[in-house]
């Protein structure tokens, strides 16, 4: 579509099959799509801020966002391919108490990220989070997907709170960090016989660095569910994504 780099098995893999639903993943186990080439499923102003990204796996997995300050844009990248476009300063979409039916309790999973980031460098830019939304978080793992330039690393991140060992799933190879701000598609695999994330960059396999291993995801009812960030909190904790996102499958 323009967009997709052009590595055929990528854009094979990501192609939607006759019944409008992504043939990467069968109708039983896909939980959340969002696509922004469904300009229907985005509900915008006039100024194209978006409030609302309408999930189309029939799960009914919308993410909003009603504080205007904090709404991403809907709008076209260079290919003029529809994407929803992130300020990296605090513009995120959530869906409240979501997360757990998601991806709570998982010990597998997989999940796929059309995106391109605007600005390289920012210290970590998550594309997707789940986080709980109480203050004593319970002990829960927050899950992230992120960039993470300080390190130089692509990161799947099942840190624990109050004192728990953080939990990473990461690529080690330096060089992956090169033209990032090309569109790129990212893809968290983890079956349940292996204790780490295998990510893909694009389709291709890379060199892993494993911080601690982990069997699942836990399970807490009150967790959100946080696109463009890892959560609400800003400030240092925070990790704003600078960029677009055109399609999450998982």
């Amino acid at each position: 579509d323009g967009w997709l780099p052009s590595t055929r098995t990528a854009q094979v893999d990501l192609t939607v099959d006759m019944t409008g639903k992504p043939s990467v993943l069968g109708d039983e186990s896909l939980k959340l799509w969002l696509d922004a080439s469904h300009s229907n499923s985005i509900i915008k102003d006039t100024s194209n801020k978006v409030s609302k990204w309408l999930d189309l796996s029939g799960n009914g997995y919308q993410v909003t966002q009603d504080t205007t300050d904090k709404q991403p844009l809907y709008s076209t990248n260079s290919n003029n391919t529809p994407t929803i476009k992130f300020d990296g300063t605090d513009d995120h979409l959530g869906a409240i108490d979501t997360g757990n039916n998601i991806l709570g309790g998982k010990s597998e999973f997989d999940i796929y990220f059309v995106l391109q980031v605007e600005e390289e460098h920012i210290a970590r830019q998550a594309f997707m989070s789940i986080y709980p939304n109480n203050s004593s978080h319970n002990g829960y793992s927050v899950s992230g997907f992120y960039i993470n330039y300080s390190l130089k690393k692509v990161v799947m991140s099942a840190g624990g709170h109050s004192g728990d060992t953080i939990r990473m799933s990461r690529i080690a190879e330096e060089h992956i960090l090169n033209n990032m701000t090309q569109p790129k598609i990212f893809q968290y695999s983890k079956t349940s016989d292996v204790t780490f994330t295998r990510i893909r960059l694009d389709n291709q396999e890379h060199i892993y660095d494993l911080q601690e291993t982990f069997k699942e995801i836990k399970s807490d009812p009150t967790v959100d569910i946080f696109i463009g960030n890892n959560d609400f909190i800003t400030g240092s904790n925070s990790q704003p994504l600078k960029g677009r996102i055109s399609e999450i499958l998982i």
